[in-house]
This record gives structure tokens, sequence and C-alpha cells, in this order.
């Protein structure tokens, strides 16, 4: 489980900042179509680490892993936009829920 846990945080790390350019960071915030771009290339960061280090990797977690982080980046913009809490603590929130999505697909395989 930890060594799962590990492989994905290093997935979440090069999908969450290593391919998401200042630019698309920045126009996620202004356009639906820039959220699915990044959160294209997060699944596709998560399946390429998932995949290089494990032979067998159940693609139905996985998937629900990538599509929850669609809708956990959606809503933080959406909050982000309202005004209500600030940038930091939004960022650590939004960190924090997508570390436990990662512990629990860790978990469930």
């Amino acid at each position: 489980m930890i060594i799962i846990f590990k492989t994905m945080l290093i997935g979440n790390l090069l999908g969450d900042f290593y391919f998401q350019s200042s630019k698309l960071a920045k126009n996620k915030i202004e356009s639906n179509i820039s959220v699915t771009k990044h959160a294209f290339l997060y699944s596709i960061a998560l399946l390429l680490v998932s995949w290089l280090i494990f032979s067998k990797t159940n693609y139905f977690y996985l998937s629900i892993v990538c599509l929850s982080h669609f809708i956990i980046d959606f809503c933080k913009i959406r909050i982000h936009k309202l005004n209500i809490v600030s940038d930091i603590w939004l960022y650590f929130i939004d960190q924090l829920i997508h570390i436990v999505i990662l512990f629990i697909y860790s978990y469930l395989l």
C-alpha cells in the first residue's frame, strides 16, 4: 500500500505541478476547457507512473481518481471566484483532498 501511495503521490506532483504550465494554471480560473486540459494531463501523468511502476493497474479506480481531480479543481475554482476563502487555504484544502483520495485509492488496491 505504501509503495502504491508514494507512486501516486509522484504522479500527483507531476500532473498537478510539473505538467501544468503557469499559463494553464491561470487560464483554469476563466476557462472550463483549461480545467479539462489540466485534468487530462493529470490523468496521463497518473496513468504513466502507474503503468511504469506496476505491471497491473486497476483502471476503474484510477479513472475515479482522475475524475475526482477534475471535480475538485472545478469546485476549487468556483469557490475561488466567490472569494470566501483565502487562496492559501484553498490551495491546502485542495491538496489535502487530492492526497486523501490517493490514499483511499492505494488502500483499495
